[in-house]
């Protein structure tokens, strides 16, 4: 080594130096290499490593940067580092197959090549609508215009043309009117002959011509094939059938006459004037011997003459005796007889009247329907007009009638006052028992009398009772509405003393002390008592529960039954 190779050693080492001393300082607050000391050359890597990122378990591989920070990353043998986010050093292609589309992968050196085959019929899941694919088809519209070209298909519209073979066509046509008959030709891809005619009625034609067939044309007509027949005409025979059954029933008409009072054949009818008669001659005659019956009717045909006829008028006979006009009467007027004559009513009908309707006097002389109702009577009020009511008004009275008369008779005053403060008997109904296990009230079937509005009755009877085990029976009552109640309650509660008696004051409230607490069917509640209704009918419903939840009460069929009866 000479002297210039040395200078430039130590150029170099300087540059070092130099570029050292500019990089920051180490973590123990000196500079990683001294300004031209080279001694320092062998901490280089010391100093290096405290400025790198951690090189544990990065053997191999080079520094990198994100644009950001430094890191280390592995450099792959072939230069992949990972392939669709996987960084195994070995990787395969495989492939799946389905029943439409099928791959073939061949690998040769470096080059991977994928082939795609189809195979089979695309089912409708492969489309992502297969419904908006199928209406494509309906989507498309089919036009004719024009008769030459290709045929076109622009935004859905498929047209093809009406092409012609090579040819010679008809392109117009001359039509000429004669014997009625007229015509026109239009021209076009569609050609069209339009024939009519001005002759009505039936054509008939001679050959060369056709017109309208006359009368004579048509009754001159031969009945070619005709035989003589019978049966009933129908529409559905022909003319010449019909005059076949005609001449037919003619025939078996004349035949199938025997005789005319006695003579067969054509029997001639003679006769004499006014005479009735009937002889071996065939004579029909009036005879003199009844010309007299005759004599009024004639003597009364001038005065007959004489009367002058109006619309709606009539022919009678009055007192002279002579023949009259009897005007008509005003409208709702009705023929009738006074005794001696005919004569128009004074009163007034109604043109209608409905079905069951009442015919009475609504007014003078004013006939009018009254209409009926279902279950009703005809009644009347203070002023006498009729009406159908379905209660008997105050004030009817009768014959004299007892309370055990049940005949058909209108009732006197003691009977309707029987009839108006009616009893009813209470029995339980189902033809079985009535049983609960709860401590809720709930109805005893049949225990219910029907009350009105603003009325007292008085009850009386027993419910028996009984319990499975000693929670006992317990009753209640419920009421229509503002009605108010106060029925004493007795009975028994065990053993043959044990009695307690209670008053229901309350609707649906139950009595506080159970009865018959003990398992046993021989107990019973007598009830007496009255409610009131006030503006509310309704149902007054007798109740009971078990003194205890779950235990089994029952109200017994036989042995129960109570009487309501109202009193005012």
């Amino acid at each position: 080594m000479n002297t210039d190779d040395i200078s430039e050693l130590f150029d170099s080492v300087d540059q070092i130096n130099r570029f050292i001393n500019a990089l920051p300082v180490s973590p123990t607050g000196t500079y990683l290499l001294a300004a031209n000391n080279l001694s320092d050359v062998a901490n280089t890597n010391t100093s290096l490593n405290n400025l790198l990122p951690s090189q544990a378990t990065h053997a191999g591989e080079f520094l990198t940067t994100d644009g950001t920070n430094a890191s280390w990353s592995p450099i792959a043998a072939d230069g992949i580092t990972s392939l669709n986010g996987l960084g195994a050093a070995v990787q395969t292609f495989s492939k799946v197959d389905d029943t439409n589309m099928t791959l073939t992968i061949t690998s040769v050196v470096a080059n991977h090549q994928f082939a795609l085959a189809w195979a089979g019929t695309l089912a409708d899941g492969r489309i992502a609508s297969a419904a908006t694919w199928n209406a494509k088809q309906d989507a498309i519209s089919l036009t004719t215009v024009g008769t030459s070209g290709a045929a076109t298909f622009i935004a859905n519209v498929l047209n093809i043309p009406q092409y012609q073979a090579a040819g010679t066509y008809v392109t117009s046509l001359t039509v000429t009117s004669a014997n009625g008959f007229a015509g026109s030709f239009t021209a076009g891809a569609t050609p069209a002959l339009t024939i009519s005619t001005s002759i009505t009625g039936i054509l008939i034609g001679n050959g060369t011509a056709v017109s309208a067939a006359t009368n004579t044309d048509i009754t001159g007509k031969l009945l070619t094939g005709y035989v003589s027949g019978a049966g009933v005409i129908s529409a559905a025979d022909s003319i010449l059938g019909a005059i076949q059954k005609l001449n037919g029933n003619i025939g078996a008409l004349t035949t199938g006459v025997s005789s005319v009072n006695s003579l067969t054949g054509a029997v001639p009818l003679t006769g004499t004037a006014n005479r009735i008669t009937i002889s071996a001659a065939n004579v029909f005659d009036i005879s003199a011997a009844y010309d007299a019956l005759w004599q009024p009717i004639d003597a009364s045909l001038t005065t007959i003459a004489g009367l002058t006829e109006s619309r709606g008028a009539i022919m009678v006979c009055n007192s002279t005796p002579a023949w009259s006009i009897l005007s008509l009467g005003n409208a709702g007027k009705i023929l009738r007889s006074d005794g001696s004559d005919l004569k128009y009513s004074s009163s007034t009908f109604a043109d209608t009247f409905a079905a069951n309707n009442l015919l009475y006097a609504s007014a003078a002389n004013t006939v009018t329907g009254l209409a009926t109702a279902n279950s009703g009577l005809l009644v009347t009020d203070g002023s006498g007009v009729p009406s159908i009511a379905t209660a008997i008004p105050n004030g009817v009275t009768s014959t004299t009638q007892s309370a055990g008369d049940n005949s058909t008779k209108v009732a006197t005053t003691a009977y309707a006052d029987r009839a108006a403060y009616y009893e009813q008997v209470l029995v339980i109904t189902g033809g079985s028992d009535v049983t609960t296990t709860s401590n809720v009230a709930s109805n005893i079937t049949g225990l219910a009398a029907t009350v009105a509005t603003s009325s007292k009755y008085f009850f009386t009877g027993t419910i028996h009772v009984g319990c499975n085990n000693t929670g006992g029976v317990k009753i209640a009552i419920t009421l229509p509405a503002s009605a108010t109640m106060y029925i004493w309650t007795t009975g028994k509660t065990s053993g043959s003393t044990g009695y307690t008696s209670e008053p229901l004051t309350t609707s649906g409230s139950l009595n506080t002390v159970a009865y018959i607490v003990a398992n046993s069917s021989a107990g019973y509640i007598d009830v007496r008592g009255t409610v009131t209704t006030a503006g509310t009918a309704g149902t007054v419903q007798f109740q009971f529960a078990s003194g205890t939840n779950t235990q089994t009460s029952t109200a017994y069929l036989e042995g129960t039954g109570i009487i309501c009866k109202k009193v005012s």
